[in-house]
């Protein structure tokens, strides 16, 4: 799909959104009368639209099982036009209530490290919860409630999706619900596996290279089965790699869902090896064209991170320094795995303070790269909105695809015995 006939889909959307909901605010008995016509039309547009993608973009599963969804509902609403107001309450009740819940996760984070905007994550977190609540049981008595909410809602992202189009550098960017992104990790395993079948590319094409052109690299690391199947992104600047989780065993909580952030330092090409060699994973990797000045700008913004971190010595470094703390042994986490296969590897803490503490459903591994490369003054190119690391990957990899001055290369390493 060019990227005028792309433009010209997200503008009729967001235009649908916007008149849906101003007519939901307006008169919602009216609205209710053709609301499933007016879904069924969206449906169509959208699934026009992820059709023509199947076809022409990389990432075929995403936007196939996206394409299934929509045809299943849009087969509902053709069928029983007012199926959608038995369903998407429901639907967007669960939204907002899982959304509550994540929400509330992070007011105690943030509340915890002092950030700066716990108060309007709190406010989010009971808006959200208190609208799943009353969407999921109560939302066919307050039919006039359910309207005002929903219309509010619909504006809120015709209006945020339709500025980005028209003004580039507008400050508000709302991206509609995010892919399946969780599938984007069996659709490049099946893209690399389908690449080494046709004889396009060889092992050593996969091999782990050096970098020798580009200053700034992103990450995406995947896996295709255990925690990693979520993926992980991280950058390397000139030779660094810079990766960010919750590495640190002894302070995880919550299944893992958070901990204290860990700030892994090390050379670009022993991390890449260890990954991909050793730890089994495939990593995507995209080079970044930059300026003199763009330079400049993440080098001081990496200066000011590491000036908030304390240095800390994982088991296998403990182990060998023998240092008086306590420790596994033999040593197997991660952080030993990787300080084993290479040595010159650094780990920090944060400070009280912004990545004190990781989450995997806020301050996680895309956060601190979004804070390390999303700038205003930077101008690289707007991140907003990118939560999961599947998401990094389709941004990045269709800015390839559309030939983007910034993203000027794309490698593909995984180690084939």
């Amino acid at each position: 799909m060019n990227k005028s006939t792309r433009t010209f889909l997200s503008v009729l959307i967001a235009l649908l959104l916007i008149a849906a909901g101003i007519q939901m605010l307006v008169n919602y008995k009216i609205f209710v009368s053709y609301a499933g016509y007016l879904v069924i039309a969206a449906l169509a547009i959208m699934a026009i639209r992820n059709l023509v993608d199947l076809f022409t973009k990389p990432n075929k599963l995403s936007y196939g099982l996206l394409l299934l969804v929509e045809i299943t509902f849009l087969t509902l609403f053709a069928i029983q036009p007012y199926f959608y107001f038995l369903i998407y309450p429901q639907l967007y009740g669960w939204w907002a209530l899982i959304n509550g819940i994540a929400l509330s996760i992070s007011f105690v984070i943030a509340y915890r490290d002092k950030l700066p905007f716990t108060f309007w994550t709190f406010l989010n977190a009971i808006i959200n919860l208190a609208a799943g609540v009353l969407f999921i049981f109560t939302a066919e008595k307050h039919l006039k409630l359910f309207s005002m909410f929903g219309g509010i809602y619909l504006i809120y992202l015709g209006v945020g999706s339709l500025m980005p189009l028209i003004f580039p550098n507008w400050w508000l960017s709302v991206k509609l619900p995010l892919s399946l992104s969780i599938f984007v990790t069996p659709t490049i395993i099946a893209w690399v596996n389908r690449a080494v079948k046709s004889g396009k590319t060889s092992a050593e094409d996969l091999a782990p290279k050096k970098n020798t052109k580009y200053p700034l690299e992103v990450f995406v690391y995947i896996k295709p089965k255990g925690k990693s199947i979520l993926g992980h992104v991280n950058i390397a600047f000139q030779g660094k790699t810079y990766a960010y989780g919750a590495y640190d065993y002894k302070t995880r909580r919550l299944f893992g869902l958070t901990g204290d952030g860990v700030l892994e330092v090390t050379d670009r090409d022993a991390y890449v090896n260890q990954m991909v060699v050793n730890e089994g994973e495939t990593a995507v990797c995209f080079g970044i064209e930059l300026d003199p000045a763009q330079l400049r700008m993440i080098s001081d913004r990496i200066d000011a991170l590491m000036k908030r971190t304390i240095p800390f010595a994982c088991d296998a470094q403990i182990k060998e320094e023998g240092l008086p703390q306590p420790y596994k042994d033999p040593p197997v986490d991660i952080l030993s795995r990787l300080y084993s296969g290479a040595k010159q590897t650094k780990f920090y803490h944060f400070m009280p303070g912004q990545f004190h503490t990781y989450s995997l459903i806020f301050t996680n591994c895309v956060y601190l790269t979004n804070y390390l490369i999303r700038n205003k003054n930077l101008a690289l190119f707007d991140t907003r909105g990118l939560i999961t690391p599947g998401n990094y990957f389709g941004f990045l990899n269709e800015k390839y695809e559309m030939k983007d001055p910034t993203v000027v290369s794309r490698q593909i390493f995984r180690f084939i015995k």
